[in-house]
């Protein structure tokens, strides 16, 4: 087993939770929200360091309840704590596929569709890949992009909103 960390990014939140329910990790979380270079991060951050290249595939399962501003998927941070950090997260919200940069000046659109599914996102020198699936199969690029982020850095789930059950893998370099 690898050693995944939990840290609360912004507000921490009394109740927050974590369990298996099924194949999955179910994360409890409260109000919440992952921040662009204008917003202040709140949300739940399962981690591990990434010393160098890797990878972390993530099946979001479901979002709760429908409607809600609840977000969840995978995410490459500077550091585990901390406001305002250099971060790349990408995952999905109500009714959109989101990639959200933070230290440079790129945010991506939001991309219409299904509120859950796979996505992972790798690690390569400066560069960093963000695939999304329906299946967990065959993935689609989405996105390509250069960080300055450091060579060590976090990476894993960040969850802000309801309950959401979330299955991952990571893949070092």
């Amino acid at each position: 087993a690898l050693p995944w960390q939990w840290s609360s990014v912004g507000t921490p939140w009394s109740g927050r939770e974590a369990r298996l329910k099924g194949d999955a990790l179910e994360v409890h979380t409260g109000d919440g929200r992952i921040g662009t270079d204008t917003d202040e991060d709140d949300f739940e951050f399962i981690y591990q360091e990434l010393h160098g290249d890797g990878e972390i595939v993530a099946h979001v399962k479901e979002l709760a309840p429908e409607g809600s501003a609840t977000t969840a998927g995978v995410m490459i941070r500077e550091g585990p704590l901390g406001l305002r950090r250099k971060q790349v997260f990408a995952g999905y919200t109500a009714g959109n596929f989101i990639v959200l940069q933070r230290g440079n000046e790129m945010v991506v659109p939001p991309v219409a569709g299904p509120s859950t599914g796979w996505v992972k996102l790798a690690r390569h020198g400066p560069r960093i890949t963000i695939s999304s699936s329906a299946d967990g199969r065959k993935f689609r690029q989405m996105a390509t992009m250069r960080t300055d982020l450091p060579p060590t850095a976090c990476l894993g789930i960040a969850v802000a909103g309801a309950n959401v059950p979330v299955q991952w893998w990571t893949v070092p370099g």
